[in-house]
């Protein structure tokens, strides 16, 4: 009777830890420093960002809604509606990182070769926003592609910028 009591309880205290992936993703980040993580899960970023202390530059703490966007896309007919917020989410993230450069851009992605969502191509329709990435340089890839900064940011109209940013 206590049993599954005892194994919640356990679940509760024993916080898991960031992925080696992770770890490896925001390796030589200060506290201080900058991380924008484009993914669908919100759990991928939070808790590491505070942990480590990094600042967070977006509005958005995970891109849950692009699986609905992509998708509206691939069936026929797409919701008109569904279209606009996947190119407003898109902008503003722009925005957000050109207010506050990100020294490391995380990005979650399928590993070379396996199946499954990939958020960046979505992204890189947008030139604003291939052309800020195209400021980082690739640092690595696993599940997680990591891009580090290698030349400034075109500086932000400061009328955009989100107040504290």
């Amino acid at each position: 009777m206590c049993f599954p009591v005892l194994l919640a309880a356990q679940e509760n205290w024993r916080e898991p830890g960031p992925s080696p992936e992770l770890v490896g993703a925001v390796e030589g980040l200060q506290p201080g420093d900058t991380v924008g993580f484009i993914a669908t899960d919100p759990a991928l970023s939070w808790t590491l960002t505070l942990q480590r202390g990094l600042r967070y530059p977006s509005r958005y703490m995970g891109f849950w809604m692009m699986r609905a966007i992509v998708q509206n896309e691939v069936q026929g007919g797409p919701d008109t509606r569904l279209t606009a917020l996947g190119r407003t989410v898109v902008s503003e993230t722009v925005v957000d990182f050109r207010c506050l450069p990100p020294r490391r851009v995380i990005v979650a992605r399928p590993r070379p070769g396996e199946d499954g969502f990939d958020i960046l191509p979505f992204f890189l329709r947008d030139p604003q926003f291939a052309a800020l990435l195209s400021h980082y340089r690739l640092r690595g890839r696993t599940s997680l592609a990591s891009y580090e900064l290698v030349s400034p940011l075109e500086p932000p109209i400061p009328s955009t910028c989100r107040a504290g940013v």
